[in-house]
């Protein structure tokens, strides 16, 4: 009988977003995600980001759920989701109302909305132990997010097994070849550990995309790299099974030459006399 989509229902995940240093948060443009998750035949990520001044009470933290293959997915893809986000008291496990579950919501998501910010803000002040009722919602500059996400209606199915390449026993599209081609030529066996792994058609193509989307971040302009997301992409991947030393090297040596640059271009400039 052919998979339809529309009859993954109630599907149920949850993820963990742990925030080791809060003040790293450095702009409202930068976002910290959670690693993908797969819930509902799509891959899912938290993110959170903040608002306000660093410097006075007005700071705040801001929460997203984003569709992270949104790129990938086919034509009139669309999930229907029900999830929460919980602010975890790490001291103990009894919840403040103002700053423990908050609000549940249902939204869509789709090609043109596939990601959704919680529309309040969660002031740092309120996780503060000297202003939260119990405490432990930061503790030494650590905060720990966690989203649970029910999936209530999928529509529109991923790509048939069979659109799939089966390249070293990982699921690639011919579109893809261009450059995961290159990767096995220099490095044969660096998903041999990954592949002996029963993990699933769909999950393994989450791992692929992440792959593909950090080699082609890491074609962009200096400039444009993001190196802390390059660095959280590679944990990922060497956490599923992947041997990714050749990448991270690859990372090392353009983030020290994007140092130099920068370096090389104030020594330019001179003090004036």
């Amino acid at each position: 009988m052919e998979h339809d989509d529309r009859d993954v229902e109630k599907l149920t995940r949850n993820s963990v977003l742990i925030i080791r240093d809060v003040s790293s948060l450095q702009s409202e443009s930068e976002k910290i995600y959670s690693y993908p998750f797969v819930v509902g035949c799509c891959s899912w990520r938290v993110g959170v980001y903040y608002k306000g001044n660093k410097y006075d009470d007005s700071l705040s933290l801001s929460l997203s759920l984003v569709v992270s293959d949104a790129d990938f997915m086919p034509p009139g893809w669309k999930r229907h989701a029900q999830f929460s986000f919980t602010i975890v008291n790490q001291i103990s496990e009894e919840l403040d109302d103002n700053c423990g579950v908050l609000t549940e919501t249902q939204e869509w998501f789709d090609h043109k909305t596939p990601a959704w910010d919680f529309s309040n803000s969660i002031p740092l002040g309120k996780l503060d132990a000297k202003h939260a009722k119990h405490g432990g919602f930061i503790v030494d500059g650590k905060v720990k997010i966690v989203v649970d996400l029910n999936v209530l209606e999928a529509v529109g199915k991923y790509e048939d097994d069979e659109d799939f390449l089966d390249f070293y026993g990982l699921p690639v599209y011919p579109s893809e070849m261009e450059v995961v081609s290159p990767i096995f030529e220099e490095h044969p066996d660096f998903a041999s550990h990954f592949v002996e792994k029963d993990l699933g058609t769909y999950f393994k193509r989450v791992v692929i995309q992440q792959l593909i989307l950090l080699i082609k971040d890491l074609r962009k302009p200096l400039k444009d790299i993001s190196f802390y997301h390059a660095h959280h992409t590679l944990v990922y991947l060497k956490a599923v099974g992947l041997d990714v030393g050749w990448l991270e090297k690859k990372v090392s040596d353009l983030k020290e030459q994007k140092e130099t640059d920068q370096q090389e271009e104030i020594e330019s400039v001179g003090y004036p006399e």
